[in-house]
């Protein structure tokens, strides 16, 4: 399903804690695999907590920072970045770490880890994620940034007013198109990035009431955001080249994936870029408007404007009718609907 899709690997969460790893089963099951999937080690160094019930202080599983564990842990890193399916940038493995600000005296621990790590003869570039204010890698020693919109965007985007089925309700709603908009509106950044977009968010689950949401979604937005994304990667790759990442599937689902493919395949925007419309729409509009114009055109197809489909009687003709969405099709004169063949005189 990912391959069909056109995702070029999968990004997975690595989770340890004082030396006992959880959730390890798809990872190593990948490893003894024959499977050809590209992956990468995001490195999840957060507590887990009752954050369901709002007590984060109620810690199930604490990281511990000593050293103690500390060369198991880089060993283990070690194996995962040898395996030859692992993804690399200019020659180099490409680790990320998710909350660099937890760990103590992350410059001096990231340059140890360093130097340990060329002992093993691994020589990886390390990215934090961009999440919670923790936006720029430089000051830590870090080689660049991989962007989490969810955590990131939230910030510089106004909530929308909702509507909440429960009065106790007290999470944040935001707009997806509002969303892209703040992404695509960043400016070039001093150290390498990675951009990203997101299908869709919905942590109501972790924390019930609480949780943030994007509404307003779609496969088409989807495909927008990212295919524009990507066309600026290919322009302006990280580390030398253009490299395509799909969304996570999880609560996702098939229904975001088709959005995905056609902007991965047309990351080439000199030979597939958006449509003739869509880039006027987006010479006289804001940042965001390629999402809206994309998402239009996607409406437009799904109501099966523009299509000729062979007709079950073959010859007989029947009047235009509305497609899916509502809308009628609009045919030139002297053509049947939903016909592949020009209509015969009577």
């Amino acid at each position: 399903m990912a391959r069909a899709a056109g995702v070029g690997a999968f990004a997975f969460y690595y989770y340890a804690f004082a030396g006992r790893r959880v959730l390890e089963r798809p990872l190593e099951n990948l490893l003894a695999s024959d499977v050809q999937m590209p992956f990468l080690l995001i490195w999840a160094n957060e507590n887990w907590s009752r954050t369901w019930t709002g007590s984060v202080s109620d810690v199930l599983l604490a990281q511990d920072y000593s050293e103690e564990h500390e060369d198991a842990l880089l060993a283990d890193f070690a194996r995962h970045m040898a395996d030859p399916r692992y993804v690399r940038l200019q020659g180099r493995p490409l680790f990320v770490v998710y909350n660099p600000d937890h760990v103590p005296d992350a410059r001096a621990a990231f340059a140890r880890w360093r130097a340990k790590w060329a002992a093993m003869g691994v020589e990886p570039l390390i990215f934090m994620a961009q999440t919670f204010g923790c936006h720029d890698p430089r000051p830590i020693g870090l080689d660049g940034a991989l962007e989490f919109p969810p955590h990131k965007l939230g910030a510089s985007t106004p909530c929308r007013s909702v509507d909440a089925f429960s009065a106790d309700f007290a999470g944040t709603v935001y707009d997806y198109d509002a969303f892209a908009a703040a992404s695509l509106r960043e400016a070039p950044q001093p150290f390498p990035l990675i951009k990203t977009a997101v299908p869709m968010w919905d942590n109501d689950a972790r924390r019930p009431g609480r949780g943030s949401y994007l509404v307003g979604v779609s496969p088409a937005k989807y495909e927008a955001w990212l295919g524009e994304l990507l066309a600026r990667a290919a322009a302006h790759p990280v580390g030398g080249t253009a490299h395509r990442r799909g969304e996570r599937l999880e609560r996702v689902g098939r229904g975001r994936l088709p959005g995905a493919r056609p902007a991965l395949w047309r990351r080439l925007p000199e030979r597939h870029g958006p449509s003739r419309e869509a880039r006027a729409h987006r010479r006289r509009a804001s940042p965001g408007a390629a999402v809206r114009a994309t998402a239009h055109l996607h409406r437009r197809r799904q109501s099966g404007g523009g299509r000729r489909r062979a007709h079950a009687a073959g010859d007989r003709q029947r009047p235009a009718s509305p497609g899916p969405s509502g809308h009628l099709s609009h045919r030139r004169p002297g053509r049947a609907p939903w016909t592949s063949e020009p209509p015969r005189p009577a």
